[in-house]
């Protein structure tokens, strides 16, 4: 959003008693696909005050993407995203003008409010030297909420805060004021904690975290879980800390062939539930796979029967006036031979298909080597022990069918 002017403050924000009005943020029927495959289809997504939301899954699974859409920064092929939320975004590589001083770049999220400080600083040295200017109504009025809005978004303090967060997050300067150093005498770690400083101070409706404990120390870390515990509005983070995860989230999305399943609890609830919903689809599986055996099997024995008759058939040689019969006779034969094997296929066909649908649950597994992707709960990865089960009932349905 570029910075308003101080004519231009955005004060609407405020309700009827100088609270903060926080709203939504909206994200319907996202799409985006690229030649080789689908990212988002048909994704949908609400982030309301006090939702800290964890979005996890494979990495290319388009987790990254779908916060530069929320943002603004992508636009998807098809969908919307509304709510009239402030949207504050941290991506994977923070580049501000390297030429810019902390204290421009940290601010950029809240310039009205620097701007709004400005003003009511001017009104208020007027008011000094003229106290009658309050019997000006618009004056007054102007004033007044200037003064609220400040207070309900500690505008006030704006400066002090910064630093905090800077602090917090270990961004420090010990020779030069901070806020007036320039940001190219940071290393590249420290770009982007002046990044995620700039987004927390923003205080947005929404927060949009994409990896944001990659570049931090252990005290940081627990500093961030720390501010973000107590963060009053709407969060979406994307992280491999599952630690940091199971401190922030209150809720779990998963994304995985472009469409988002959700989980009303942190990463370990997220687990205990994935786990179930896998030992039911291993069950699913294990049932499947009896009954393409069973199909086989029928398959295979109407096979047998249909070549038993072609080779009875041929080894009798009948009498030209009972040619005509035997020719009748065989043909009814086979067509009810083959009827039976026309279902049987129909049947072999349902049941790929039915085992195709419950391979589609995780369809993440089928698409990468096993043995390159066998994770465990204890490991960092964010995707629990799963089994390749479908894999096999595919292989053994191929082999009999």
């Amino acid at each position: 959003m570029p910075p308003r002017t101080s004519e231009h403050i955005e004060l609407s924000k405020l309700g009827e008693k100088g609270e903060r009005a926080y709203r939504p943020l909206i994200a319907l029927n996202l799409r985006l696909a690229y030649p080789d495959r689908t990212l988002l289809d048909g994704v949908s997504l609400t982030i309301n005050q006090g939702e800290k939301i964890g979005l996890i899954g494979l990495n290319g699974s388009g987790k990254s993407t779908l916060l530069k859409i929320l943002s603004g920064e992508v636009s998807p092929e098809a969908g919307t995203v509304s709510g009239g939320a402030t949207v504050g975004f941290l991506p994977q590589n923070f580049d501000p003008d390297r030429e810019r001083t902390v204290g421009e770049v940290i601010t950029d999220g809240v310039r009205p409010l620097i701007n709004g400080l400005a003003e009511y600083k001017t009104m208020s040295t007027r008011l000094a030297v003229n106290p009658t200017l309050l019997d000006d109504r618009d004056f007054a009025d102007r004033y007044s909420r200037l003064e609220s809005f400040l207070s309900a978004n500690n505008g006030f303090f704006i400066e002090e805060k910064a630093r905090e967060i800077l602090k917090g997050l270990g961004v420090h300067r010990q020779d030069e004021d901070l806020l007036q150093a320039t940001v190219g005498n940071f290393s590249g770690g420290e770009i982007i904690r002046i990044g995620l400083a700039r987004a927390l101070l923003s205080g947005p409706d929404a927060l949009l975290l994409d990896e944001p404990t990659n570049h931090l120390d252990l005290r940081s870390r627990r500093w961030l879980g720390q501010f973000l515990k107590k963060w009053p509005s709407g969060l979406l983070v994307v992280s491999h800390d599952r630690h940091f995860l199971d401190q922030v989230t209150n809720q779990t999305v998963e994304l995985a062939a472009g469409k988002l399943s959700a989980y009303g609890g942190n990463y370990s609830f997220y687990l205990e539930q994935k786990g179930l919903e896998e030992e039911a689809r291993q069950r699913k599986e294990t049932r499947m796979v009896r009954e393409v055996r069973k199909a086989g099997k029928e398959k295979e024995r109407l096979q047998e029967r249909l070549a038993h008759s072609a080779r009875r058939d041929l080894s009798q040689k009948p009498e030209d006036n009972d040619r005509f019969r035997a020719h009748y006779f065989k043909e009814r034969a086979e067509k009810s031979a083959g009827g039976r094997r026309t279902k049987a296929d129909r049947k072999a066909g349902e049941l790929q298909k039915q085992l195709k649908e419950v391979k589609q649950k995780n369809p993440e597994e089928s698409r990468l080597p096993w043995k390159n992707q066998r994770l465990t709960k204890e490991s960092s990865s964010l995707w629990p022990e799963t089994f390749p089960a479908a894999i096999k009932a595919e292989r053994f349905f191929r082999k009999l069918i």
